[in-house]
């Protein structure tokens, strides 16, 4: 039997879920006026990005009341602003502000496959760029401008080539109002677009139901925004005083889709009203609900974030808990990150806490598509899992498994308040692009505009995986990528096993390679020396070693 050995070095900055890791940052930039960009203080109230379809440009979508320093326009109160911006220099390519003298804002952004993006959001604007765009004024109470969802998609020079409002009117408008408001959009797997979001209207483009008042809202366009199908949402025990929202979406294969949102309930005691909120998610065609579950307690509200699908087909779901009762088996402060693994049909495989006991709030989550997950978050902690702090709240960004094992965090920002909102990968998993809103004007932060501005970051993801050989022979067993960043794969060695044991000898790890790529995951494993070995099972039981460093 001949065996053949290759050397492979990691150098894998390893941290475990208590530890922090320093930012290896390409570049940073923070962007802004004397007025406000972007709340950050809710689920909605963010900054979003976009990595575009060549990964040459970046787009970022917020909100801005300015008029000065990089806000070239102000139409409002309030007005639309997306940037875009260069991947590897982080130059500003174009800005563009739009809206009316109204209120509006954009709520997300999505590349789309012409090199341009489609962004989301709300608008009760009737001029500037919504004039004549149909918002769903009131028919009996004029003075009252209700707000509508809106959808807008740009060439890749910024232009403006459809935008569109979508909504409608209460049944009965002398007792509720007409609001609607679209948090999130997809690219469907049939060319169009799904954006999710909450409505109070049963009228226009939402339907009649009078058995429904506050609901979620599912939105299917095609790629010129005409309506394919718009619909209300609603848990198992929805009444008028037990409203749901919808705040993020994902689909899974065609006509097949994941959503998450709040089932929340109004609880009118003795001369007092609580409220309580729950995590509400929902399995649907885009129409109707195939399945739904609620998850929480009735101690503390849990408020949604997002949601990602993995490798496996499980739905991964971030959002906050209060207290550790019910679904929640543990809890460190006043607010913490809460995540579940669900199966398919929403059942509960796994669910931990993420934080310390002074509070996190998280905004996000997204895949590196190499079954890699990165929360997008702040912490006020300096305890648990937050570690060591910066400034009074931080951006927290932190890097999961399937398992739902932390493998990496990084923490950073300046003294004052700082909140990660959105990030997004290049398709090799090597850039990590993130967003937020700031209020610091020290530490990672180079500059301070007005009362709150926008920061987009550009983070190296190390590659950290190299492949030598050292001897000669037939190879049974291929590597790549060469160099990766903490994940491989092992190719042309289909049917056979493979074992990973550490120096003293004991095995950490075994498995099957039953198909042409297998892959392999190191990031959970501390420093030290390993060997992987794989062994034929279809030629006479020959084999390769490798030896694993991770410093």
């Amino acid at each position: 039997m001949k065996r053949i050995f290759l050397l492979i070095t990691f150098f894998i900055s390893f941290l475990n879920s208590y530890s922090q890791s320093p930012a290896d940052f390409l570049w940073s930039k923070t962007m802004g006026g004397s007025g406000f960009e972007s709340y950050g203080y809710e689920v909605f109230d963010k900054a979003a990005i976009a990595l575009s379809v060549d990964e040459k440009s970046l787009y970022v979508g917020t909100s801005s009341s300015s008029n000065d320093g990089f806000v070239n326009d102000s139409l409002g109160s309030l007005d639309c602003w997306l940037i875009k911006l260069d991947t590897q220099t982080g130059d500003t390519l174009w800005t563009k502000v739009f809206g009316g003298s109204g209120y509006e804002e954009i709520t997300d952004v999505t590349e789309t496959a012409d090199g341009g993006c489609i962004v989301c959001g709300f608008s009760n604007s009737m001029d500037g760029d919504f004039e004549n765009k149909g918002l769903h004024l009131s028919l009996t109470m004029p003075d009252y401008i209700y707000s509508d969802g809106f959808i807008a998609k740009f060439s890749a020079k910024g232009e403006i080539e459809w935008l569109k409002y979508y909504g409608g009117r209460p049944f009965i408008e002398e007792t509720s109002v007409g609001i609607d408001k679209l948090y999130k959009i997809i690219t469907t797997k049939d060319g169009g677009y799904m954006a999710a979001g909450y409505t109070y209207s049963n009228t226009d483009d939402i339907p009649v139901d009078l058995e429904r008042f506050i609901g979620g809202w599912l939105l299917k366009v095609d790629k010129n925004g005409k309506i394919i199908h718009s619909d209300k949402f609603t848990g198992k025990n929805h009444n008028e005083s037990n409203p749901n929202t919808l705040v993020d979406i994902i689909e899974t294969e065609e006509n097949v889709f994941y959503a998450v949102g709040s089932q929340s309930y109004i609880i009118v005691g003795d001369g007092t009203i609580e409220f309580q909120d729950y995590i509400w998610v929902i399995k649907t065609d885009g129409v109707k609900i195939i399945e739904e579950k609620e998850y929480g307690n009735n101690v503390g509200s849990s408020y949604p974030a997002g949601l990602t699908v993995t490798e496996s087909g499980k739905i991964l779901v971030v959002a906050t808990a209060q207290a550790a009762r019910g679904d929640v088996s543990q809890i460190y402060g006043s607010y913490d990150i809460w995540l579940l693994k669900l199966g398919q049909n929403l059942e509960i495989d796994e669910e931990r806490n993420l934080g310390g006991t002074a509070g996190e709030y998280p905004f996000s989550i997204v895949s590196d598509k190499n079954g890699h997950y990165m929360i997008c978050a702040y912490t006020n902690s300096e305890d648990y899992d937050a570690g060591t702090g910066v400034g009074a709240s931080d951006f927290w960004a932190i890097n999961l498994n399937e398992n739902m094992d932390t493998l990496q965090t990084y923490r950073m920002g300046g003294t004052a308040l700082d909140r990660l909102t959105d990030a997004v990968f290049s398709e090799k998993g090597d850039k990590l692009y993130v967003t937020g809103r700031t209020e610091s004007a020290d530490g990672i932060i180079e500059a301070s505009f007005g009362n709150g501005d926008i920061w987009v970051s550009a983070i190296n993801q190390n590659e950290t995986i190299s492949v030598e050989n050292i001897s000669t022979g037939n190879s049974i067993v291929s590597i790549y990528p060469n160099p990766s960043n903490g994940v491989f794969y092992l190719t042309n060695s289909k049917n056979s096993t493979f074992s990973i044991s550490d120096i003293t000898g004991k095995t950490i790890k075994t498995g099957k390679i039953d198909s042409d790529s297998k892959k392999i995951d190191v990031l959970t494993f501390g420093k030290g020396v390993y060997f992987i070995e794989v062994v034929s099972e279809t030629q006479k039981k020959s084999s390769e070693i490798k030896k694993i460093i991770i410093n």
